[in-house]
């Protein structure tokens, strides 16, 4: 990865590398609104969904083949399961889906009905959850949508406060720390979390995001527990320390980045999805807007976890 800049202010501390690494266009798909990519180690695929356009991708590392399908509605996030299904979560609900029939089987739904709200950001947590957050479709956006913890058996529960575009999800490598951002607020929270008991104890303020950054959308968290977030609006990732400090900004040549995630053999290549926005003055600026870019990383990431599989993580002794 090539760093371009550094320059230390002694008041306020060492200042965030400035990375520009080599970024590659990974196929010639262009989504609408590009989101949710879930990197598949087994089978060494990428999934990514376009929201608007209804649609599920996958490409296969091996011959780079693509392959897509159509729903009738949102399909807003993904995680992976023990076999070959997806979780999903379409607007209205939390659903299992089987690519190879095409089949589609709700886990939940709806999750829970509230007006002018579809699911958003969604992932599956080191606990075997699938962690979704909502989002209020109305223009003036106020805080209503929920944040859901959902289990393979369909037992769910609303956790955490509530935001107007729940986004970035995250947890710690550990499993102690849940992250979670509103992309329309100005900051990122996390909360601590006891996996054996199931139990959130309250938000903490952890980043506060500065305007230039970007918007905090979708993220990702490396081996460091680093917390990697799309900047959407500002074209960048921003990459956090684990004590909530900028350390290093990685630029993109798309405006709206709007998740990560590692993948690859080595949990070293970072792909990122992005969008086509509708209020760009100049759209030649930005030709590979909606399309999903990759580019090597210094430090591995996490691979996903998978719906109904949680990892042995020992109960923390208080929230």
């Amino acid at each position: 990865m090539l760093e371009v800049s550094e320059s230390p202010d002694p008041a306020a501390g060492p200042a965030p590398r400035e990375l520009r690494p080599e970024i590659r266009v990974l196929t010639d798909v262009v989504a609408r609104t590009g989101e949710s990519p879930v990197w598949d180690e087994r089978l060494r695929v990428l999934y990514w969904v376009d929201i608007d356009g209804h649609r599920l991708w996958r490409w296969t590392m091996q011959d780079g083949a693509v392959q897509d399908w159509q729903f009738d509605r949102e399909v807003c996030s993904l995680g992976l399961t023990l076999g070959r299904e997806l979780v999903l979560a379409l607007r209205d609900g939390v659903f299992l889906f089987d690519p190879a029939h095409r089949t589609l089987k709700p886990v939940v739904q709806p999750l829970p009905a509230r007006e002018a709200q579809r699911l958003n950001d969604g992932k599956v947590g080191p606990d075997g959850a699938f962690w979704v957050g909502a989002m209020d479709e109305r223009p003036t956006k106020d805080f209503v949508a929920g944040l859901y913890r959902v289990e393979a058996d369909g037992a769910w529960r609303e956790l955490g406060q509530r935001s107007r575009v729940s986004n970035g999800l995250g947890f710690s490598p550990d499993g102690r720390w849940v992250y979670h951002s509103d992309s329309r607020a100005a900051s990122v929270v996390r909360y601590p979390f006891d996996p054996i008991g199931a139990t959130l104890g309250a938000a903490q303020a952890w980043i506060d995001v500065h305007s230039s950054w970007g918007r905090p959308d979708g993220a990702a968290v490396d081996v460091d527990g680093c917390y990697w977030s799309c900047g959407i609006e500002g074209g960048r990732i921003n990459r956090f320390s684990p004590e909530g400090v900028l350390i290093d900004v990685i630029h993109l040549p798309v405006s709206h980045p709007t998740m990560c995630c590692f993948g690859g053999d080595d949990m070293r290549t970072v792909f990122v999805t992005s969008l086509v926005p509708t209020n760009v003055t100049n759209p030649v600026r930005y030709p590979h807007a909606g399309c999903v870019l990759f580019f090597r990383a210094e430090r591995p990431g996490l691979p996903a976890n998978r719906f109904g599989e949680a990892h042995r993580l020992e109960r923390q002794t208080a929230l």
